[in-house]
């Protein structure tokens, strides 16, 4: 990353991607999280070459949360058509086909105009519609 984009990756809304296209909350986010613990991030980026982000965080001497015993099984649908976007097609399709392992009626979308588009044709066609907060278009 260039030296004008390292010292502004942590901001809310910053994005080097085109518009509609990242949120830019990814890395704000992180930071965000990992300072509310009392930790930090160090940046080491090189045009070209790549970026190496460490993460220091405190040591805590409290005690091991144990895993829960998750014994009961997913919770599985039964035919409800659920509408969702992703702009990425092997992430959509991906989550199509655990949808449908989970017993729901995928509908995915690349684009959100797509969607929203069958949405509107007839609404009670879906059970359920995931939306991002920050819809391109």
């Amino acid at each position: 990353m260039a030296p004008d984009v390292v010292t502004r990756i942590f901001e809310p809304f910053f994005t080097t991607r085109d518009s509609g296209t990242g949120t830019g909350l990814g890395l704000a986010l992180v930071h965000g999280i990992v300072t509310d613990l009392g930790g930090a991030i160090d940046v080491d980026s090189r045009r070209g070459e790549g970026s190496i982000f460490d993460v220091y965080l405190p040591r805590s001497d409290a005690e091991v949360i144990e895993k829960a015993d998750h014994t009961a099984p997913l919770p599985r649908g039964s035919g409800e058509r659920v509408c969702w976007w992703k702009t990425k097609k092997p992430l959509m399709l991906l989550i199509e086909e655990m949808l449908a392992a989970l017993n729901y009626e995928p509908a995915g979308f690349t684009r959100p105009s797509e969607a929203l588009e069958e949405f509107r044709a007839d609404p009670t066609r879906f059970d359920a519609v995931v939306l991002d907060q920050l819809m391109p278009g």
